[in-house]
């Protein structure tokens, strides 16, 4: 899994574009593996922060030695 990213700014414009990484402060439960059509539930905690409105929070769980990704974004 990679880190958990911040992301502000427009992509159009990409001097205004930043994506800053986020350490994660506990991981409880976290898979090595996920069978098919398996459903796994796993807690990742991160330091306290706000989101501005233009901000979206990125989480990308991807395959070790795969191709598939999903990409988690949150918005305001």
């Amino acid at each position: 899994m990679r880190l958990p990213t911040r992301v502000s700014g427009n992509k159009k414009r990409k001097a205004s574009y930043q994506r800053m990484q986020m350490e994660r402060i506990y991981t409880y439960n976290l898979p090595t593996i996920i069978r098919n059509a398996q459903s796994i539930r796993f807690i990742y905690v991160l330091p306290k922060f706000v989101l501005s409105e233009k901000e979206k929070l990125e989480l990308e769980v991807q395959e070790l030695n795969g191709s598939r990704k999903v990409l988690l974004v949150t918005s305001v």
